[in-house]
């Protein structure tokens, strides 16, 4: 199944606050989840956002990260930068990680062995697109068989 993705949240409307972007994105993962079958109950829990039950009976532990901001990171061992979203992972603590890049309005699902350590996560904007989000569905899926 493909999402559709969601259109109509205009950027000029998103008030920048640290707390505000963090419930969007709370919200816009329910939804793409609920969409696709998955059951979503939003807590207010540390280190988890959203109690996910699947179809199979089977539930996880979903931490949102949502952004607005793309900027350049450019390794060290590079001599040219790529347009990335920096996210930060505190305490790995959740199942499943889901990284939303607000301006695009798509998200990547990574599960907590593919974090490699507390701290920042780098995804480059290019891997934000529709066939990575299905894909990260397709895995969840598959997980919880």
């Amino acid at each position: 199944m493909i999402l559709d993705t969601v259109e109509n949240i205009p950027n000029d409307s998103l008030s920048p606050t640290r707390r505000n972007i963090g419930r969007i994105g709370e919200n816009l993962a329910a939804y793409y989840l609920e969409r696709a079958g998955i059951s979503c109950t939003i807590v207010d829990r540390k280190g988890s956002d959203i109690w996910c039950n699947m179809p199979s009976g089977k539930m996880f532990r979903l931490e949102v990260k949502t952004t607005l901001k793309e900027s350049y990171f450019t390794p060290k061992d590079k001599p040219y930068g790529k347009l990335s979203c920096f996210f930060t992972v505190q305490n790995k603590t959740a199942d499943q990680y889901m990284f939303i890049n607000l301006r695009r309005r798509l998200f990547i699902i990574k599960s907590r062995d593919e974090l490699t350590k507390s701290g920042m996560t780098i995804i480059n904007c290019s891997d934000f697109i529709p066939r990575t989000m299905q894909e990260s569905l397709n895995t969840l899926f598959s997980t919880y068989a």
